[in-house]
């Protein structure tokens, strides 16, 4: 079910799922009339979803299609081909994943970088809307269009079918795009990688999948010729493996005639090769795998179990899984709440679905362990799962859970009409190639609402007495290699689980709290200023307290509100010996809890309720953020009030986060990759002690008694604080919410700002290297910086120029030298504390190609500021901007981030009417000042990550 595996708590209990299906379980059904002829009946057919247009050609190509303005005058195509690495020959490794790169290199009827080109000159992006991927059993392209012109959707399918039917695969191209690929193989060489490569063999022990990873062979990467692509391309991108998929601002009947006429001229193959399914053969014993790697930076402990496929047709299968869910989110929770103990062996526990491998289904349970801790991890993961078995689940447990499934399935269904395309297009694939039943949000409400309240504690229990099976099982554990920690062997693992079964285990005691967030009653307090900015459709308030608040109501979801609020401050005010203690402040109270809750007794308390609130402290500003859905809105306001008035630590919850935060930290120096950023802040920052990576030794400075005081400064006074509030609200419901919660903050009306830490980059060339890692491989990261007068205008502008660089970057660096896998480049125009630019170039590499790549992007940066963009560059710029913007002005969280932005630079909010316009004055002269002004050749900074021996 498509919402279901979009879910984080899609079932872990496949497996008691199956033995349901078979009979091991009886299950009940919610006191209603059977005989009512609007029920719906475990034995009905799972629909597909009316809205869906769909069908299939002669010649075996499937469709789907759905007409869907969310966002508007875009549209989401996939071409899905159910062919991926898994079918290659021994000497075709990697040659899907190849055949994929080639799709971009030349089709009949666009040669080269064509398709690029067009998709850039509409103002979509190479990446985001423009890309494919290949996994073990498919590969993917994906365009995201706009759809104004009927122009624009037919070149889009032509796109599509060239596709699937019209690649050339020339021998230069490939020749050209070989290096691209060496250097994406390159880029994830890495610690996961190698573990992975470990790993496999166990996971998918007795088939082929540990054999064909996507990314391939090196050496046929290395040595194949255009016929060998060619082969594979022949032999399985036909019509019968393929669907086309189209969701978006069209008119579906008009798609449906078009994709007929591009696709239906594909022929179908004789003697085509079968598209056979790997199978993943059965294993009665637990097969045990311990893997280190130098590189590794944490530790883990997965379970996993392997299941048939189970089917995905009926009502009742449907409920099966709606039901697994609840066993999941029970044993889930149970293992957060370990998680959050100071004493725990793990700092993070999880369950869930690991994905259908077509003949298997995995589920995985788990935990991120503490060094030294993994047998300790282990036991405490069998025991919650033995736990269940013997004694099952609390009623509260599970009525929780039910009030949260309840609660997410009506969000999902009162937004049914905003949901993006790219969301659909996801789901559809699934269909397509895993048989994920589509019957749509209404119908899959209905189920819910139907058969949720029927579902017993006695069935919930029968699932719990064989939540882990003893067949089809694999343990893998991970961790850094070192020379004084050892991990245990199989032998020691392999004992655990018996010796679990023999333990002394009792009843879990599920506590919870009927206390009311907030006893007694606030009285409202005044709104003493009202400003309307019609034109926004802006509404600024100021209430008694000095609090200010920007409301704007949209109807962009139904289903959403988004806060965020900013008082000047931060942890610039404190001391460097206080620094630790500060800018752990918020995240200690939100693990915290508030008042006289622990954040576990929160959570339950707050089960059923769709809202998020988060305090933040950084250096120049303290605030709070998060979300709500309309109903919840006042709940939403007591936890804001709260967040203010009752922080709450205790010493429990202060040595759980600084356990976890030693545990994310202590092995950092083992990767590359972190070492590398670690340097590039240091350098930028010309080693301020603020911008040093934690560590564990800083970890001492932590102080639990001084980040409550600071927390209660920086929120002691909300006078100076401002609120913004965007979405679907009332003004009638939220206005007296303003006066009661934020009006009684508290205020003390003194004046402060942040204070400037005189942290600026380096002036002249600082050039600087670093030696870290095992594999060849190298990291570069280009950076121009100085001072700027800062402009709405300037932020435009250098937005701008960063996508020149990226268009000029990619066309030189990628796809002529092919010398990176991915170039981009990323801009900066800061304010406070003092007005600054940073301009950022960053790539991967081959560490022999590394100076001179960077050579030739900073000759290409010369160019630029000598000649200007192309014009085709130019008018890229602009196309991509204004599209961009055309879908942010739809988006809730674009409008929170620039009313704030407005604010916080004391800037007209009216500003924001004029982005078209500032977008479209943009001319090459312009760019080409700003890229003389910002791109000094004697002020910038290179830091190159190179491998520890070459």
């Amino acid at each position: 079910m498509s919402l279901l595996t979009n879910n984080r708590i899609y079932a872990l209990l496949l497996c008691l799922t199956f033995i349901f299906l078979l009979g091991g379980c009886k299950t009940t059904t919610s006191a209603v009339d059977e005989n009512n002829p609007l029920l719906l009946k475990p034995e009905d057919k799972l629909p597909v979803d009316p809205a869906i247009t769909r069908g299939k050609l002669e010649n075996g190509l499937a469709y789907l299609i759905r007409r869907n303005t969310e966002p508007e005058k875009r549209a989401e195509f996939r071409l899905v081909v159910n062919a991926g690495s898994i079918l290659e020959r021994e000497n075709e490794k990697g040659i899907a994943h190849f055949v994929e790169h080639m799709a971009f290199n030349g089709t009949k009827n666009f040669r080269k970088q064509e398709i690029v080109n067009f998709l850039e000159s509409v103002g979509m992006r190479f990446g985001p809307e423009l890309n494919a991927f290949t996994s073990f059993n498919e590969t993917v392209y994906i365009l995201k269009i706009p759809t104004e012109n009927d122009e624009i959707l037919e070149t889009a399918l032509k796109i599509l079918a060239d596709w699937a039917c019209n690649m050339l695969i020339e021998e230069e191209e490939v020749e050209k795009e070989r290096g691209i690929i060496i250097e994406e193989w390159r880029m994830r060489k890495n610690a996961e990688a190698r573990l992975s490569e470990k790993q496999y063999p166990f996971l998918f022990y007795g088939s082929r999948y540990p054999d064909r990873m996507p990314i391939g062979d090196i050496g046929i990467i290395e040595t194949c010729d255009a016929e060998l692509l060619r082969g594979f391309y022949e032999r399985w991108y036909r019509p019968d493996l393929m669907s086309v998929i189209a969701v978006g601002d069209f008119k579906a009947g008009w798609m449906e005639e078009k994709i007929k006429e591009y696709f239906s001229g594909m022929k179908s193959q004789e003697n085509a090769p079968e598209r056979f399914t790997e199978v993943i053969p059965d294993h009665e014993e637990t097969l045990i795998n311990v893997a280190t790697d130098p590189e590794a930076t944490s530790y883990s402990i997965n379970i996993y179990l392997k299941h048939d496929v189970l089917p995905s047709v009926t009502v009742g299968d449907y409920r099966v899984r709606m039901i697994a869910n609840l066993v999941h989110n029970i044993i889930d929770e149970r293992l957060s709440d370990i998680a959050r103990t100071a004493n725990a062996p793990f700092t993070e526990a999880y369950a869930g679905y690991a994905g259908n491998y077509r003949s298997k289904e995995f589920t995985v349970i788990g935990a991120t362990v503490k060094e030294g801790r993994i047998i300790d991890a282990l036991d405490t993961l069998l025991v919650e799962a033995e736990r269940a078995k013997r004694y099952g689940f609390t009623e509260t447990e599970i009525n929780r859970q039910k009030e949260r499934l309840i609660t997410w399935i009506e969000s999902i269904y009162n937004d049914r009409g905003n949901r993006n395309s790219a969301d659909f297009a996801e789901e559809y694939i699934r269909h397509f190639l895993v048989g994920e039943s589509i019957p749509g949000i209404e119908y899959e409400q209905r189920i819910y609402k139907q058969f949720l309240p029927g579902v017993s504690l006695k069935e919930i229990n029968g699932y719990a007495e064989t939540y882990m099976t003893e067949d089809n099982r694999v343990v893998l554990v991970e961790g850094p290699e070192k020379e004084d920690i050892r991990l245990p062997d199989k032998k020691m693992i392999s004992s655990r689980f018996e010796a679990v079964k023999e333990m002394e285990i009792f009843p879990y005691i599920d506590t919870v709290t009927e206390k009311p967030l907030i006893s007694g009653k606030l009285e409202e307090k005044a709104i003493i200023n009202r400003l309307e900015i019609p034109k926004l459709g802006v509404t600024q308030l100021t209430l008694s307290n000095g609090v200010t608040v920007v409301l704007k109501q949209t109807d962009f979801k139904d289903d959403e509100v988004l806060f965020s609020a900013y008082s000047p401050g931060g942890h610039s005010l404190v001391p460097d010996k206080e620094f630790i203690a500060a800018s752990t402040a918020a995240a200690l109270v939100h693990e915290g809890g508030l008042d006289g809750f622990s954040l576990t007794e929160l959570e339950k308390l707050l089960a059923g309720k769709n809202v998020h609130v988060i305090p933040w402290i950084n250096e120049l500003n303290e605030g709070i953020e998060g979300s709500s859905v309309p109903e919840d809105l006042e709940t939403c306001f007591k936890l804001i009030y709260l967040s203010f008035t009752q922080p709450r630590m205790d010493a429990n919850s202060f040595e759980t986060y600084k356990e976890r935060k030693k545990a994310e930290i202590q092995d950092r120096a083992s990767s590359p990759e972190r070492v590398f950023w670690d340097t590039v802040w240091e350098v930028l920052s010309q080693d301020n002690l603020r911008r040093e990576p934690l560590t564990v030794e800083k970890l001492g400075e932590m102080d639990m008694k001084k980040s409550l005081e600071f927390y209660r400064d920086r929120f002691g006074d909300a006078s100076d604080f401002t609120f913004f509030f965007v979405g679907n609200f009332r003004m009638d419901v939220i206005e007296p919410l303003i006066k009661t919660y934020l009006g009684n903050l508290p205020a003390t009306d003194r004046e402060e700002t942040w204070k400037d830490l005189n942290i600026d980059p380096p002036a002249g060339v600082v050039l600087k290297d670093v030696r870290k890692g095992i594999e060849p491989k190298s990291q570069v990261l280009l950076t121009y910086s100085g001072d700027a007068t800062w402009s709405y205008e300037g932020r435009i502008a250098i937005n701008a120029l960063s996508e020149v660089f990226n268009i000029r970057l990619r066309e030189v660096i990628r796809e002529k030298e092919g010398g990176s896998y991915d170039i981009w480049a990323f801009t900066n125009l800061q304010h406070y504390p003092d007005e600054e630019y940073y301009i950022y170039i960053g790539f991967g590499c081959a560490p022999e190609k590394a100076e001179r790549l960077s050579d030739l992007v900073i000759e290409e940066i010369e160019r630029i500021k000598i000649e200007g963009p192309t014009p085709q560059e130019l008018q890229k710029t602009k196309e991509i901007l204004k599209r961009e913007y055309e879908t942010n002005i739809k988006e809730n969280n674009y409008w929170l981030t620039m009313l704030q932005t407005m604010y916080v630079h004391k800037l007209d909010p009216l500003t924001l009417l004029d982005y078209m316009e500032s977008v479209e004055s943009l001319t090459a002269e312009t760019l080409r000042n700003l890229a003389v002004q910002y791109c000094k050749s004697d002020r910038y900074a290179r830091v190159i990550l190179y491998p520890e021996k070459e």
